[in-house]
């Protein structure tokens, strides 16, 4: 396995294990798509738009 398949499958794992942590924990964030952004935009350090294909989606 890649380094990139490595994050790849870490990235996808929080996309689904976060949303169900934020409803429990009640967290402001809750929906998959909204960790995707924060995730994807830590990893670039900006807007994940302005580095990555805005067409691929979070």
């Amino acid at each position: 396995m890649t380094a990139r398949d490595h994050l790849v499958t870490r990235y996808r794992a929080l996309m689904q294990e976060l949303p169900a942590r934020a409803r429990r924990d009640g967290w402001v964030l809750r929906q998959d798509h909204c960790f995707g952004r924060v995730l994807l935009d830590d990893a670039v350090g900006g807007c994940w738009f302005d580095v990555l294909d805005r067409r691929r989606t979070a």
